[in-house]
């Protein structure tokens, strides 16, 4: 609504009420990824997909002077997750990892505390809950960031002890980092929907 885009404070509130939406809709997306009875994937990512453009273009008419503070960084924190949205749809694209993911009985820890972090992801912007919350999901992410370091090491010993072969090894070393991407993305969309203006970046 072009009426809205002319009062920042009503316009940042609106778009940013509406990203949590559709991060919402995205975690619930993902949620049915990781499972083989998880349908018409690619055409939700797309829908999702307009709503952020949808989004983008109406906050391009949004203006917030640098001397608004709090609202000029709520606005920036806005953008910020919008963008990684965007970056959790683009990964999504790589479909022979989201179906390694899927079908494979490998990384199952990495994907229940992806999953444990989807859920508590979820619960915190529905809920639209405190720092306490985000911080648990941080907690979450930086374990992802930790467990693909190790899962990497292991995968390369058995890579070199002739476990796996090379093709299959650089297979999973991108479903690791796809998860804790992932991972990552979905935590910043988190803290900047529920502390906007509170993030650095």
């Amino acid at each position: 609504d072009d009426a809205i885009a002319t009062t920042p404070a009503i316009a940042v509130e609106t778009a940013r009420r509406t990203v949590v939406d559709i991060a919402l809709y995205i975690i619930q997306i993902l949620k049915d990824m990781l499972q083989k009875n998880g349908t018409d994937i690619a055409h939700r990512l797309k829908t999702a997909q307009i709503a952020l453009e949808e989004t983008k273009h109406f906050m391009s008419k949004v203006k917030t002077p640098p001397q608004q503070k709090q609202l000029y960084d709520e606005h920036i924190s806005v953008l910020h997750a919008i963008d990684h949205l965007n970056s959790i749809i683009e990964a999504c694209q790589e479909a022979h990892i989201v179906s390694l993911l899927k079908n494979s009985t490998n990384f199952s820890d990495m994907k229940w505390n992806f999953n444990t972090e989807l859920v508590e992801s979820e619960k915190a912007l529905k809920a639209e809950s405190s720092i306490d919350s985000v911080e648990k999901i941080q907690e979450l992410s930086q374990y992802l960031a930790n467990s693909r370091k190790l899962e990497r090491v292991e995968v390369l010993k058995k890579t070199a002890t002739g476990q796996l072969d090379s093709h299959t090894a650089l297979d999973y070393i991108e479903a690791i980092r796809f998860i804790d991407r992932l991972g990552y993305h979905i935590w910043r969309v988190v803290r900047h929907c529920i502390v906007p203006g509170d993030s650095n970046y």
